[in-house]
């Protein structure tokens, strides 16, 4: 696969967040879908528990929404997968 630069990976990522608001429609479901970000992003719940969480809030007519979702996820650990690699190298 060819490497795309940080940027446009930013862009995607955003981009994701927009069609989420988006398709919401609702402020408070997009605060719902935050805060399932931060519970997972503060480690109270485990990934399986926040893909349960985002699936109740996006809905089963939002299915593109949680593939992207779930896509999104997999990238982030994979990020997170390279760092400590590098951290290992590095020590």
């Amino acid at each position: 696969p060819v490497a795309q630069a940080p940027g446009a990976n930013l862009a995607r990522e955003l981009g994701f967040f927009d069609r989420v608001k988006n398709r919401l429609r609702s402020k408070d479901a997009y605060q719902d879908f935050l805060k399932c970000l931060h519970l997972f992003n503060t480690e109270v719940v485990s990934k399986r528990e926040l893909l349960r969480l985002v699936q109740d809030v996006l809905g089963q007519k939002n299915g593109d929404l949680m593939q992207g979702f779930d896509e999104l996820v997999t990238r982030c650990e994979a990020i997170e997968l390279d760092v400590n690699e590098l951290e290992r190298h590095a020590s």
